[in-house]
């Protein structure tokens, strides 16, 4: 009873064609590999602030944020994502005499450089995005009616169709049409990205 039939071979012989097509799948091929490593290489890696040492900032553990620019997963607040900004990409797009080959030097930017973010809808009461918490909120709001002017709100805690703000900016759409309006009968002119960047 505890031999191992013909069934049982065949089984495990497919979960290793099963595991090897797999992995051969979801692998990167070369080219693949070092395209994004040559920009994760700039990225994702914490840099030095002005006056410090370069590679003092090597690693996340134990970084000095005082001294060291967290790489970009490592972002935790707003003053890191304006440090990294600030910091990390002048420094990898626009030197103006670089002493060592930098991301620009075999790449560049087509186009201009844009920021955008999506923010979440301002709840219309108190509780309206509360998860475990609209009891805490309504009774903490209750209070502050008694004059200290102080009131709480849940905000949603993720980004999706039914909870991300909406908005137009006529400005730029009124930009972005008159940039893709000169460039009309030109084969070489292709618009890539956002068809509507002025509203979102």
């Amino acid at each position: 009873a505890g031999k191992i039939n013909l069934r049982n071979i065949l089984i495990y012989l497919a979960l290793v064609i099963l595991s090897g097509y797999v992995y051969v799948v979801r692998r990167p091929v070369g080219e693949a590999y070092w395209c994004a490593k040559g920009i994760q290489d700039y990225l994702l890696v914490s840099t030095p602030r002005l006056g410090g040492a370069t590679g003092s900032c090597t690693g996340a553990m134990g970084l000095d944020r005082q001294q060291c620019v967290p790489g970009f997963e490592d972002v935790q607040t707003f003053e890191d994502l304006w440090d990294w900004l600030n910091y990390t990409v002048p420094d990898i797009f626009w030197v103006d005499e670089p002493t060592s080959p930098i991301l620009q030097t075999y790449n560049q930017l087509l186009g201009y450089f844009s920021i955008r973010v999506q923010n979440v809808k301002e709840p219309t009461t108190s509780t309206e995005f509360c998860v475990n918490n609209a009891k805490l909120v309504a009774d903490f709001n209750a209070l502050a009616d008694d004059g200290n002017n102080l009131s709480i709100s849940c905000f949603p805690r993720s980004l999706n169709d039914a909870t991300q703000r909406t908005e137009s900016y006529p400005e730029i759409s009124s930009y972005w049409r008159n940039q893709t309006m000169q460039s009309q009968g030109d084969s070489l002119a292709v618009v890539r990205g956002l068809s509507e960047p002025g509203g979102f």
